[in-house]
């Protein structure tokens, strides 16, 4: 029974009750009283039950209010809280982009930094060498140009990349055929250090939605850093698709070489700082190709990690393999 039934119930029972006492107080008084006598108490009755029927409309009319202000005050408490949510939820946000910025700032400031002062040394190197009588000194001198050099385009990039300045531009590729293209480089790079690239995959094809020079980028800075670190040896890239949680239809490409382990500190910062490896008095680290790698992995919607594996440095990337936001173009016709 809802309320209105149930106040429509005590309206007939109260009725009811007053009707029969008046009946009653008549039924029993007529015998023994006149009829003006018995008019005041008749009345009376009546008039307590005016009352007590008006008593109970006026309380039914402040129950149906307090229901209703009840009411209003839960949607109001309803809409506070969700206005306190949603402020909390705001301020979470603001609170994680300015930490994203500054992040970003003060990593792109420490990459600067670092650039700098090894510029810096190599060209007092240099200048130490200019004057020196070593028998090596010509291709000490040709070692470090060569550094300052690779640093001086890694500077440039990391520019771009951060300004916006150039953003990709995607297509429809087969991963696979353009990776034939970058091997006969990467083999040329190699022959230096005395280094060969092998390639491992299942499938037939990798279509794949991005920027072949953003691609040819990322991936030749990884390759070049593994061969200076490892010379001699084999550097494999595997490449494999699968779902990511995130990304959805992703591709994940390792690149691994046999040989040397980064150290924990430098395995920690590869990806925010100069990272210099001095062997047999050469710098063969990757200074910062691997800050600029995973600057372009992140630029293509994916990312970029270097794990110290069995056999030496691995660096892992993974992008995803449709860009919906971007225009594509069909280029398989």
């Amino acid at each position: 029974m809802n309320k209105s039934s149930q106040v429509a119930t005590l309206w007939v029972i109260s009725g009811v009750l007053w009707l029969g006492s008046l009946v009653a107080l008549v039924y029993f008084a007529m015998p023994v009283l006149e009829i003006p006598v018995l008019a005041l108490p008749v009345g009376l009755l009546l008039a307590a039950a005016g009352v007590s029927l008006l008593a109970l409309n006026r309380s039914q009319h402040h129950a149906e209010e307090a229901s209703r202000e009840v009411s209003r005050i839960k949607r109001t408490l309803q809409e506070s809280h969700l206005k306190i949510e949603r402020f909390e939820y705001e301020g979470k946000q603001s609170a994680e982009l300015r930490r994203l910025v500054l992040s970003s700032a003060q990593e792109k400031d420490l990459a600067l930094k670092n650039m700098a002062n090894a510029l810096n040394t190599a060209m007092a190197e240099v200048q130490s060498l200019c004057t020196s009588s070593q028998p090596d000194a010509l291709e000490r001198i040709r070692e470090k140009s060569e550094l300052m050099q690779r640093y001086a385009d890694d500077l440039k990039v990391l520019a771009r990349l951060e300004l916006k300045s150039e953003l990709p531009r995607t297509e429809k590729i087969n991963l696979l055929t353009v990776l034939e293209g970058f091997c006969e480089e990467w083999l040329r790079y190699g022959k230096e250090y005395h280094t060969r690239v092998r390639f491992e995959h299942q499938e037939d094809q990798l279509p794949l939605v991005s920027d072949v020079n953003w691609l040819h980028s990322l991936l030749t800075r990884v390759v070049y850093s593994l061969m200076r670190m490892n010379e001699g040896g084999l550097v494999q890239v595997h490449l494999i698709g699968y779902i990511d949680a995130e990304l959805g239809e992703a591709l994940r490409i390792r690149v691994s070489a046999e040989g040397r382990h980064l150290e924990p500190d430098q395995l920690s910062n590869v990806l925010t700082h100069y990272t210099s490896v001095i062997d047999k008095g050469r710098d063969v680290g990757p200074g910062l190709s691997l800050v600029v790698g995973r600057r372009l992995a992140q630029m293509l919607g994916g990312n970029l990690d270097v794990l110290d594996g069995d056999k030496g440095t691995e660096v892992l990337v993974v992008l995803p393999r449709k860009q919906n936001n971007w225009q594509e173009t069909d280029v398989f016709g």
